[in-house]
């Protein structure tokens, strides 16, 4: 199961898609945050709970497609700082980090899938492909790659900083 860092890093690495002007490391910051939400459904396992039933179970309605459009309309709603075109776009990359949470739960060994399309079908989806069955291929495919944009976008932003002094 890809950990919460695994899911935060997609937030990073999908940031550069929308733009420096849109997404700024502050936004970035807050979806990699949403990007975990899904997995409230399963609270109360370290609790001896097991899983939110209400809300289908572990990787159900938290993990559609439905959820994440609605995480995408509330991060637009709530953003909405400046044109609403900014807004959307920022609906959109949260949208689509908090979708990627169920993408990549469909890419593991463990469960039995994700129900995309709950509420409206409990059917779950599994990848025939399963790159992420441990913390190394996690760290090959998602981490490291997360890291190398993060490390990139700095050193952009840094070069680009008017008030920063270039020493000869």
């Amino acid at each position: 199961m890809p950990s919460s860092v695994a899911h935060a890093s997609v937030a990073v690495l999908l940031a550069p898609l929308f733009g420096r002007d849109t997404v700024d490391r502050r936004t970035t910051m807050t979806a990699a945050a949403a990007a975990a939400i899904p997995d409230l459904d399963a609270i109360g396992r370290p609790f001896g709970l097991g899983d939110v039933t209400w809300l289908g179970g572990h990787r159900a309605f938290t993990h559609s497609i439905v959820f994440a459009l609605v995480a995408g309309i509330l991060a637009a709603v709530w953003s909405r700082r400046g044109a609403w075109r900014h807004a959307r776009k920022i609906g959109l990359y949260v949208g689509l980090v908090v979708l990627s949470h169920g993408v990549l739960d469909a890419f593991t060994t463990y469960g039995e899938g994700v129900s995309f399309l709950a509420p409206f079908s409990m059917i779950r989806w599994k990848s025939a492909w399963q790159p992420l069955s441990g913390l190394l291929p996690e760290v090959l495919l998602l981490w490291l790659p997360a890291l190398l944009v993060y490390r990139m976008r700095r050193r952009a932003r840094l070069a680009l900083d008017p008030r920063r002094t270039h020493s000869t």
